[in-house]
């Protein structure tokens, strides 16, 4: 079993995590907002969808984005694109372009225009099927665009994740190098300080609960452009406490940030091996801080318990009731 100072180290190593990539995660999502990085992909699966490359394709993108149901989850109307929008609503959408076009043309020349799509556009052959069974599968209709509409989503979130993931690891690494967040040295800092490696436990142990109300922190939901101010305001008072209250509190007892004349004395020494050495620590740290804040909360709850510490396991277990 693990002795008392291994234990410590590592309940230090993994807050030290915990704290830096909830750091990550803010930032991530701050960026991911101002960028709009979900609208962006939402509109490009979408494009996909109806096969933006060819002629039809394009008609059929500008009407669906003009629609006024579209356009209310719009801020700036007839500039940028939701970020989310719900299957039925997509459906809606879809079922309504058709109906307009109803009015004005025949059954034919509707089928005509349906068949100038792709061959391989699913769209095609579901409206297709609808118009040979007839006007009462209006519902079966939606339901299908529904359908098809979650399972092309169910790819395009695994894209963004992907996508997501590379911005992950671009930041982790820089907040390594900005606050010298060094693993090897922390390890060895840890390792030796006996008073350092307790009071860091103490810190974790005192405010573990209040990490677990930042992991309920939901930033991976999808809201419309209208929340977006205030979504950011909120990430950046997040950010502000977290390098202004946590970070600072412990940055001198774990060894981590920049001391006096470090970085000159560091980059001095280019391609020696204390610098390969301290490459690494960064490297080590990135990695750990893309895991993401809920793997590090998980590890540091199980740890402590190990300890008989920890915090209650209905606070950890408790869904999240947000979605």
């Amino acid at each position: 079993m693990f002795n008392s100072t291994i234990l410590e180290v590592i309940i230090g190593l993994v807050f030290l995590y915990l704290l830096f990539s909830l750091l990550a995660t803010f930032v991530n999502e701050i960026i991911s907002t101002f960028f709009k990085f979900r609208a962006t992909q939402l509109k490009k699966a979408i494009k996909n969808m109806m096969d933006n490359d060819a002629e039809e394709g394009k008609k059929l993108f500008d009407k669906f984005y003009k629609h006024p149901l579209i356009q209310s989850f719009v801020k700036k109307k007839g500039k940028g694109f939701p970020s989310y929008i719900e299957p039925k609503n997509f459906a809606k959408v879809i079922v309504e372009i058709y109906e307009e076009e109803k009015i004005s043309k025949t059954k034919d020349e509707i089928k005509e225009t349906i068949a100038k799509l792709p061959e391989h556009n699913y769209l095609r052959h579901i409206l297709l099927n609808y118009i040979e069974k007839g006007e009462d599968k209006t519902e079966e209709l939606q339901k299908n665009i529904e359908n098809w509409f979650n399972s092309v989503m169910e790819r395009t979130s695994g894209w963004y994740n992907r996508y997501i993931k590379k911005w992950t690891m671009a930041i982790a690494l820089a907040i390594a190098l900005l606050f010298n967040f060094d693993s090897i040295h922390v390890y060895q800092q840890l390792s030796k300080d006996s008073k350092i490696r307790k009071e860091l436990v103490l810190y974790a142990e005192n405010n573990i609960n209040k990490y677990a109300e930042y992991i309920r922190i939901d930033t991976t939901d999808n809201r419309t452009d209208t929340d977006l101010i205030e979504k950011m305001d909120s990430l950046k008072k997040e950010i502000d406490v977290i390098i202004n209250e946590e970070i600072a509190s412990i940055e001198q007892l774990a060894g981590v940030g920049w001391q006096e004349g470090e970085f000159n004395k560091v980059f001095k020494d280019f391609w020696s091996l204390t610098f390969l050495f301290k490459i690494f620590g960064w490297i080590i740290t990135a990695l750990a801080i893309s895991l993401g804040a809920p793997f590090w909360f998980d590890l540091l709850n199980k740890v402590m318990k190990l300890r008989g510490t920890g915090v209650k396991q209905e606070l950890s277990n408790k869904p999240d009731n947000k979605k």
